[in-house]
């Protein structure tokens, strides 16, 4: 039988999240025997053993136990593996309705869609998690890819991910530049000429995690630069708009609150030194 959607999923410390994402796939409108789970296990113990078993009899799992570290990398390895038309890469604290690939594969069969982009709403609260997204359908583009895509809401053809070569993995988690590997892969294919459609009208689930303390927001500053360099370079201006929104936002809040609001001055200036040794410090690479 075909495999419709190959889900890779990398992973590393979580075991009530990934129990929590398996469970939301068993409980899901679709039949089961035309997905495939591909789990990309990056823990050194074996951490997820018993769930996998429990999972194994309801879902077709392939559990790759790697030795890297790196969820770019980690995507990239299980796309070797994957057979099926679509692909998606849920974070493995992410879960999904019971209908998401029940309406993502009538969209993507019914259209010339290259890939499709998807809500991300908080489970608890129901409003949006980690990006201000439309409440209307949008074609993505080059003035609101970073408003509307993030790494896991994405589902491609797998045959535009082989042209695309996947993810760079010297950008995100796992990595000195720890974030933007859905951002270069989104303006890469963009600048290809893929079709990229988003939709608000189906859903995927994760925690709204925009809170993050002042050295995580400058380690994500540091892939934010790094994804500057690499297309400024290429003269992909595609990035000018969020190049323009990033830094505008970051040199306005350090003006705006160094008087006013300590904490925000103090996470407007982690962005702007991050973004400035990412750019830097990315030269040996791009």
């Amino acid at each position: 039988m075909s495999v419709d959607f190959s889900l890779i999923v990398p992973t590393i410390g979580r075991k009530r999240e990934v129990e929590r994402l398996l469970e939301s796939i068993t409980l899901m409108d679709y039949d089961k025997d035309s997905l495939e789970v591909i789990i990309v296990d990056q823990n050194r113990e074996n951490l997820l053993g018993e769930i996998i078993n429990k999972y194994a009899s309801s879902l077709n799992i392939l559990h790759l136990r790697v030795n890297f570290r790196g969820a770019a990398k980690a995507r990239n390895y299980g796309l070797k593996f994957a057979k099926g038309k679509y692909i998606h890469f849920p974070d493995d604290d992410s879960f999904y309705e019971r209908d998401t690939l029940g309406k993502v594969k009538f969209l993507l069969d019914s259209s010339n869609y290259d890939a499709v982009a998807i809500k991300v709403l908080d489970p608890v609260t129901k409003r949006n998690a980690l990006l201000k997204f439309y409440d209307k359908e949008a074609k993505v583009n080059c003035l609101n890819f970073f408003k509307v895509t993030i790494e896991f809401n994405v589902f491609w053809r797998r045959n535009v991910l082989n042209i695309l070569n996947g993810f760079d993995e010297n950008l995100g988690v796992g990595t000195y530049f720890s974030s933007e590997e859905s951002g270069d892969l989104i303006l890469r294919a963009l600048r290809c000429g893929y079709s990229i459609f988003y939709t608000p009208n189906i859903v995927i689930y994760h925690l709204d995690k925009r809170n993050a303390d002042n050295e995580k927001i400058y380690k994500y500053a540091l892939g934010f630069g790094a994804l500057l360099r690499k297309h400024l370079k290429g003269w992909n201006l595609c990035i000018l708009p969020y190049a323009i929104s990033y830094v505008g936002k970051s040199f306005l809040g350090v003006i705006l609150y160094f008087t006013f609001d300590k904490r925000k001055f103090l996470k407007y200036k982690s962005r702007l030194l991050g973004a400035l040794r990412g750019y830097v410090e990315s030269k040996g690479i791009y």
